[in-house]
């Protein structure tokens, strides 16, 4: 398997942004039953995060590092990112406003969402340039769209069965989201921790 499929597929499955590393939960479980809220925040986040975490790895290694100010990392990605979305949104609003009509209410959901700068933390931990962070953006966000996907339809399913008072609406949800976690870790193998 080349190194970019390699980026791609452990993104995705393998390092999933919500079941492994417990990135954007809440945003995830909002929308759980609501099929077109769950693909638009699924189709915002598989263009946002790419973006971001490419624009994190530009930041960091192209401005902050040869300044030897890698320690404002975090407060520059928390400013910066919010600022380049909006300029993407911008500059949408021109060439596309029936995109921008269509997702602009899942913009500040996938913005103020902790998977967007922990996908360009993350990436950051694992040292790659920029066109691997592109690749690691975008399996991150085939991920957390396929998890959000997959949450969607298993509450649609659950709705008419007969579960328990106690254990309806977020009870159930983070079994589910559990159930799924584990579901996920078995991809990784039986020699992985």
């Amino acid at each position: 398997m080349s190194e970019s499929a390699a980026i791609l597929f452990s993104a995705c499955l393998l390092n999933n942004l919500i079941l492994t590393h417990g990135l954007g939960i809440l945003p995830g479980l909002s929308p759980a039953g609501n099929w077109s809220a769950a693909t638009g925040l699924a189709r915002v986040m598989l263009i946002l995060l790419p973006l971001c975490t490419l624009s994190a790895n530009l930041l960091t290694n192209h401005i902050l590092a040869p300044l030897g100010l890698e320690y404002l990392q975090l407060i520059c990605l928390v400013l910066a990112l919010p600022i380049i979305v909006l300029a993407l949104l911008a500059l949408l609003r021109r060439w596309a406003p029936d995109i921008v009509r269509r997702y602009s209410v899942f913009v500040p959901i996938a913005l103020f969402n902790t998977a967007v700068i922990g996908a360009a933390l993350l990436d950051e931990r694992a040292g790659h340039g920029a066109f691997a962070a592109l690749l690691f953006g975008l399996g991150a966000g085939a991920g957390y769209g396929l998890v959000i996907l997959l949450l969607t339809e298993l509450q649609q399913r659950l709705v008419p069965a007969e579960i328990p008072a106690s254990f309806r609406g977020l009870p159930i949800q983070l079994i589910t989201l559990g159930l799924l976690a584990m579901a996920f870790t078995g991809l990784s193998g039986p020699g992985s921790p």
